[in-house]
C-alpha cells in the first residue's frame, strides 16, 4: 500500500511539476518584440517635481526589431532639438536625448501603454542627476 502512494505521490509533483514549468514559460516575456509596432510622431510634455509644465514638443520614434530605438526630438517654442537613441524590452522604454554628449544627462524612463509613453525624465551634467519630473508622450 505504501509503495502506490509514493507512486501516487511521485506522479503527482511530477504533474505540477511540469504545469508550473509550463505556465511559467507561457506567462513569462521570452522576447522583446512588441504585439504592434510603435513608432510614429509622439506629442510630449515635460513636468517638473510640482506638476508646472517645462516644456512641449514632438519625438519622432522608430522602434527597430534588435530592441534599440532611433529617433529625433524637437521642442515646441524653444528651438531646440537633435537626435534621440533608446532601448526598450516590453512595454519599458528608456530614451536618450543627450546625442552622445559623455558628460550630459538628460533621458527618459516610461512605459509604453495604448499609444501612450508615461514615465520620468532626468537631467543633469557630470553624472549626477540634477532634476527630474513627470514626461508623458502620446502618439498622434
Amino acid at each position: 500500500m505504501k509503495e502506490n502512494e509514493y507512486a501516487m505521490r511521485g506522479n503527482t509533483l511530477v504533474g505540477s511539476t511540469l504545469i508550473l514549468v509550463l505556465c511559467f514559460f507561457s506567462c513569462s516575456d521570452l522576447g522583446v518584440e512588441l504585439r504592434k509596432d510603435p513608432s510614429g510622431t509622439f506629442d510630449f510634455t515635460r513636468h517638473n517635481a510640482m506638476g508646472n509644465v517645462l516644456s512641449q514638443g514632438t519625438l519622432t520614434i522608430n522602434f527597430q526589431s534588435d530592441s534599440t530605438i532611433s529617433g529625433e526630438w524637437n521642442i515646441i517654442n524653444g528651438g531646440s532639438g537633435g537626435v534621440l537613441f533608446g532601448t526598450f524590452r516590453n512595454e519599458s522604454v528608456f530614451l536618450d536625448f543627450t546625442g552622445g554628449c559623455l558628460a550630459c544627462i538628460d533621458f527618459v524612463q516610461a512605459r509604453l501603454m495604448h499609444n501612450r509613453l508615461d514615465g520620468k525624465w532626468f537631467t543633469g551634467v557630470q553624472w549626477s542627476v540634477t532634476d527630474s519630473g513627470r514626461f508623458i508622450a502620446t502618439r498622434r
